[in-house]
């Protein structure tokens, strides 16, 4: 057994007693069953686990693989919550001091990652692994771990100024981006593909911005007086809204979920372009039903459809170009000026007959450029440029 893995073991054991030892003997910290069943999930599963190099059957690496998805969701999380179950008899009011607590426990979460990363994530060899792993840290890691902080019992507000939750984010970031880079993957690029022919990007950015016409509310208003409104919050708002939905939607299917999917080599360039762009708009598309909690079926099933077509001409883009930052920036502009009220906007209300048009109408344009522009055999050149540097080895 390496020692990597020997760490690894041992942490999750550590999660598994603690948190049994806090939820019996520390009523007052409120340790809720949910943590008490993930913190033993956690420790059964990092006991069970092995290297991949000694299963011989494909059945036991599906379920290795699995065991190691549940890991990806439950241990960052587990982890810091026991940690901060740890300092909780020691931290206090103390301005210094309760910060100078806090960054030992970013500090020895980091370090404790280790080899969670290098045992968990590193391994994985399939895209289809890859990319289930790479989206779910990049889903779960930051709000499950953000919940650690409650066992502390300091009044201290984890709001958007607070350097923790910047610390988490861009540790999100960071661990996915390294992940990428050693599975064999390139960042996409800063600078556009040579071969873009400029007026079929115009076109399909113009189809984009059109999503910005949604929040008019009617079809008067929106021919005759309508206004687009820049979202009126702060700018730590702003800055979130644009690095933690923008951005970081871009990031995992754009990129994350994309590249790994159209670097498969079985079929044309075309082909690989469509079915990649295809499948992470339905993935991209389907995240949006967690909404489901929070506003009507028809509404969902409307922003589904809305993220689906958005998602499907935002791959074409990336591939297109070769970048992800059009995407990126057009988002947040859908975001911030389109949807001057966040959290689903124009879906969180009632359905109205100019809602069910609108979204119809502008999909269809979406899907109609998209295909265009995939068909288009003069674009092939730049789609081409995209497949053959999506990965280091090519």
């Amino acid at each position: 057994m390496n020692k990597s893995l020997l760490a690894f073991k041992l942490e999750c054991s550590l999660i598994g007693i603690i948190t049994v030892i806090f939820f019996i003997l520390s009523p007052a910290l409120s340790i809720t069953f949910g943590n008490l069943v993930f913190g033993i999930l956690t420790a059964v599963l990092g006991l069970l686990i092995t290297t991949k190099t000694i299963m011989k059957k494909s059945y036991l690496q599906v379920i290795d693989n699995l065991a190691k998805m549940l890991l990806v969701l439950t241990f960052p999380a587990t982890l810091l919550t026991s940690i901060c179950l740890s300092f909780s008899s020691i931290m206090t009011a103390n301005t210094y001091v309760k910060w100078g607590i806090l960054a030992a426990i970013l500090a020895i979460f980091g370090v404790l990652l280790l080899p969670f990363i290098k045992i968990i994530l590193m391994p994985q060899s399939q895209i289809g692994w890859q990319i289930a792993s790479s989206i779910l840290l990049m889903t779960v890691f930051f709000s499950t771990s953000l919940n650690a902080f409650q066992y502390l019992k300091i009044p201290f507000s984890l709001n958007l100024g607070s350097p923790i939750i910047w610390i988490l984010i861009i540790g999100n970031f960071t661990i996915a981006i390294y992940l990428m880079i050693y599975w064999g993957y390139r960042l996409p690029r800063l600078k556009i593909n040579t071969s873009v022919n400029y007026w079929w990007l115009l076109l399909a950015v113009v189809t984009l911005l059109l999503n910005m016409g949604l929040s008019a509310g009617s079809w008067m208003r929106l021919l005759t007086h309508f206004d687009l409104t820049l979202a009126q919050n702060s700018l730590l708002i702003v800055l979130f809204t644009i690095i933690w939905t923008g951005l970081k939607e871009e990031f995992m299917f754009r990129y994350l979920f994309l590249w790994p999917l159209a670097s498969i080599k079985r079929i044309s360039i075309e082909s690989r372009v469509f079915w990649s762009s295809l499948i992470s708009a339905i993935f991209f598309g389907l995240c949006h039903a967690q909404n489901l909690t929070e506003q009507g079926v028809l509404q969902t099933f409307l922003q589904i459809f809305a993220a689906f077509g958005i998602g499907f001409l935002f791959s074409v883009i990336a591939l297109y170009t070769g970048t992800i930052w059009i995407s990126v920036v057009i988002h947040c502009m859908i975001d911030l000026i389109g949807f001057p009220i966040n959290n689903g906007g124009a879906f969180s209300g009632n359905t109205s007959w100019f809602l069910i048009e609108f979204i119809l109408l502008t999909r269809i344009i979406e899907l109609i450029v998209a295909f265009l522009l995939i068909k288009n055999k003069n674009n092939q050149r730049a789609f081409s440029e995209t497949l053959s540097r999506l990965r280091s080895d090519e």
